[in-house]
């Protein structure tokens, strides 16, 4: 091609992106009360996505497997079995794959990094969607691990010399911390987003019972800041939110407390009750809960970041579990997904084909179904 060819196709692209620009800034002057912010990320999609015509939807094919494992990664799908990592385009073309040989394969991460690692084993890997990034193995069995949004991540391990062992890791996978629990079991540990601080589960015995706490710790100091008490009361999961406050699920509770330790919000639950809860979104919490005993209505409870009371909405139909991205939730339901916002306003109800047994929500507001063998993007 000569080189006035080149000119005036490199011309025509910007004039078309121009063109495109143009129109989105026009829709939100003329329908700015209107345009849902959801609509303009789906325009952007289809601009970006490469899907052509109509299609309302991206297929992803792969080998089933029960020990199979999902998690959003670079726009993509990454799927761990116990024989491979896989990480897919959303048009279904493979980007990446690291052979593995896990015994129960577990996996954490954020939108750009995860970790993959064999609980109960030694291994673990860190990946992006394109390339293996550190690839290790522990001091001892891994109990588990979690992953901050810019890469730095905590593992627990059996301890040598201690009840548990917790490992921190920085964005270059350097050990910067580490912390032998002789007096408590770690449970689990989560990162704060600027690498700096750190929130830790751990449950002890008291007497006749337990003791469960959640300590605060600065990543350059030995001792905590601060540590809150939960008496007989067990913690099982940990997340900073995109605002440095730290989200706790507990067997029959949900806390959220700042960055300095103070307790903000606790909504009590009946444990036999909670059926499915989110933290992949980092300005929403959903909790998905059924009170059968009482009627045979289950509940989904949202927390948004903006908010000081939680939200909630009650089903008469049988729910099933919930994710969240972004400012958007969806609850499964048997045969369809319902869509809400993050005033639990409903945005869009999709109708899902039989086979499905897990959605992910994505930030754009789309919803990715999955079944034994497939996944497919809903768009429309």
């Amino acid at each position: 091609m000569s080189k006035k060819g080149k000119h005036s196709s490199g011309t025509g692209i910007r004039i078309l992106i121009l063109c495109l620009v143009i129109v989105v800034v026009a829709s939100l002057f003329l329908f700015g009360d209107t345009l849902r912010g959801m609509t303009i990320q789906r325009l952007a999609y289809y601009l970006t996505s490469g899907i052509s015509g109509s299609a309302d939807a991206a297929n992803i094919s792969f080998v089933a497997n029960e020990h199979n494992r999902f998690h959003l990664l670079q726009k993509g799908l990454a799927i761990l079995s116990n024989e491979k990592l896989t990480v897919y385009s959303m048009s279904g073309e493979e980007k990446h794959s690291i052979p593995l040989t896990y015994r129960t394969p577990t996996i954490s991460g954020s939108e750009k990094h995860l970790i993959a690692y064999d609980r109960g084993g030694t291994e673990f890997v860190v990946t992006n969607a394109t390339s293996t990034l550190f690839q290790s193995e522990a001091e001892a069995k891994i109990i588990n691990a979690n992953m901050n949004r810019n890469g730095a991540f905590s593992m627990i391990t059996d301890g040598p010399d201690c009840k548990t062992l917790l490992s921190v890791y920085n964005p270059s996978f350097d050990v910067i911390y580490k912390l032998h629990s002789t007096e408590q079991y770690v449970i689990d540990a989560a990162i704060s987003n600027n690498n700096k601080s750190m929130a830790v589960l751990a449950l002890s015995a008291s007497g006749d019972g337990f003791v469960g706490t959640v300590s605060f710790y600065h990543l350059d100091e030995e001792t905590p800041y601060f540590s809150h008490s939960l008496t007989d009361i067990v913690p099982l999961s940990v997340q900073y939110d995109k605002d440095g406050r730290i989200r706790v699920l507990c067997e029959n509770c949900f806390l959220l407390f700042d960055k300095n330790g103070t307790l903000i919000t606790e909504i009590p639950f009946e444990q036999p009750e909670l059926l499915s809860y989110t933290f992949s979104s980092s300005r929403l919490v959903g909790l998905l809960t059924n009170n059968y005993s009482t009627g045979g209505n289950s509940m989904l409870t949202l927390l948004s970041r903006n908010d000081s009371e939680p939200l909630s909405i009650s089903f008469r139909e049988e729910t099933l579990s919930v994710s969240a991205a972004g400012n958007f939730i969806a609850v499964r339901c048997p045969n369809k997904i319902v869509v809400y916002d993050r005033e639990l306003q409903v945005d869009r109800t999709y109708t899902v084909p039989s086979g499905v047994k897990s959605c992910i929500m994505r930030e754009d507001g789309t919803v990715l179904i999955i079944g034994a063998d497939f996944a497919t993007l809903l768009i429309s």
